[in-house]
């Protein structure tokens, strides 16, 4: 396996990991390079990350149907972009702890929200990889515009790392 192909590999499962904890099936699509959006998403948020692999940014974007799916109770405004913020604090957790397992340890900003032209900007930048995946109720899509120094990458094995709901004694 070649570390781009490591890469998509944590990002890809970490999104079906993601919406598998929401009870969402989501199904992944080959990844793509520097391309615009196939569809716009209604909601959207990303982080930026640093280590000493490389930087980059990581932008979530899914139509509101999906957040319908996620929740049956009615959304405002706000409730959304929170939601979208949230979503994209969970995928970078769980890309986070991916990357620790080669050896890699990622920093990350706070989830801010992304306009549509956000996400297109880094859709079709030189270094970047758009992820589509399919949800019963449309698509979701996550755009990954980074450098990363594939030979930063050496397999370390399981890290014991907490889980969703462990309680940690202070």
């Amino acid at each position: 396996m070649t570390n781009r192909s490591t890469i998509d590999t944590i990002i890809q499962g970490a999104v079906v990991d993601l919406f598998h904890s929401l009870e969402i099936a989501s199904a992944p699509l080959a990844p793509a390079s520097g391309q615009a959006l196939r569809e716009q998403p209604d909601l959207a948020a990303f982080v930026h990350f640093n280590a000493a692999a490389g930087s980059g940014v990581l932008c979530l974007g899914c139509p509101l149907s999906v957040v319908q799916l996620a929740e049956k109770a009615s959304y405002t405004a706000l409730a959304k972009e929170d939601w979208i913020r949230e979503l994209m604090n969970q995928l970078m957790g769980r890309v986070k702890k991916r990357f620790l397992q080669f050896g890699v340890h990622l920093n990350a900003s706070l989830p801010s929200p992304a306009s549509k032209q956000f996400i297109d900007r880094h859709g079709v930048s030189l270094h970047s990889k758009t992820y589509n995946f399919r949800t019963i109720r449309g698509s979701v899509v996550v755009v990954l515009d980074a450098q990363i120094d594939d030979r930063q990458f050496a397999y370390c094995g399981a890290v014991q790392l907490r889980d969703e709901g462990d309680i940690i004694l202070f």
